[in-house]
């Protein structure tokens, strides 16, 4: 997953891959930047984001969470304490979505923006474009 390896089932002795690199054997060492591809740096980039916000936010850990039905193929969860609340947007469809939030007051309360936990990047909340096949995660600000 961190750096793309796929996910086989047959043959079965595939399906548990080592993780390349650590020992003296291996010809290439994915434990290091400069030992993974552009895209396995990225995937692996984004995994250890996830797990570092997670490992830093009780809110993901512990928090309370609430879900609203899905509406044309978008699902949005929140994750939720007294501190902090965090949206996780997900879209499945095959193009971009626009998605008004005013659905999900009762979540958002008087938060008016986000911030994009992959990116850092400060968004308003009031209306989300979403591409094709993707999914966000904001802390709501």
């Amino acid at each position: 997953t961190e750096i793309l390896m796929k996910n086989y089932a047959n043959p079965d002795g595939k399906v548990r891959e080592d993780f390349p690199g650590g020992w003296p054997a291996d010809q290439v060492n994915k434990f290091i930047p400069a030992g993974r591809n552009e895209k396995e740096n990225e995937a692996f980039n984004f995994v250890k984001t996830l797990a570092n916000y997670r490992k830093q936010n009780s809110v993901l850990q512990n928090g309370s969470m609430m879900q609203f039905v899905p509406e044309n193929g978008i699902y949005i969860y929140f994750r939720y304490n007294k501190e902090k609340t965090v949206m996780v947007v997900m879209n499945s469809n095959e193009k971009e979505e626009v998605l008004k939030t005013e659905r999900f007051a009762e979540r958002i309360g008087n938060y008016k923006s986000a911030k994009n936990i992959i990116t850092n990047e400060k968004i308003a909340i009031e209306t989300l474009k979403l591409p094709a096949k993707t999914t966000y995660i904001f802390e709501l600000q």
